[in-house]
């Protein structure tokens, strides 16, 4: 299924997840929940709502960020080990949630996420 594998952070990861993420001439959309009016307010088994830090409302199809499907489909990267804490998804945008904690993130994002049978790699 994949043909190239590389090792990211001691383990292997499909080379397209890699790619996926903001490198040189790639640009992301950073969202500070809480900063502002930025935030997450909905999570549903399609899609993310949320208002990015300028104040506009938002939304992430998560059927078009699926970079890979293992046993659930894969949609973006976490650090909970960070500081601030972060979930990166393969939109278009490359949208980084960043929060004050990981609960929260788990609260806001993970968790809803998880619950309609989406997944996300750890990073740390």
């Amino acid at each position: 299924m994949f043909t190239k594998l590389i090792s990211l952070f001691n383990r292997e990861v499909p080379h397209e997840l890699v790619e996926a993420q903001p490198g040189p001439g790639r640009t992301s959309e950073l969202v500070r929940v809480g900063a502002g009016r930025a935030g997450i307010h909905k999570v549903t088994p399609e899609r993310v709502e949320y208002t990015n830090e300028a104040g506009i409302d938002c939304i992430i199809d998560l059927r078009l960020s699926v970079k890979c499907e293992r046993p659930i489909p894969i949609v973006g990267f976490r650090g909970m080990l960070d500081h601030p804490p972060w979930v990166r998804l393969f939109n278009e945008r490359s949208t980084r949630f960043e929060f004050t904690d990981s609960d929260e993130a788990y609260e806001d994002l993970l968790s809803p996420l998880s619950k309609f049978g989406w997944a996300t790699l750890d990073a740390n």
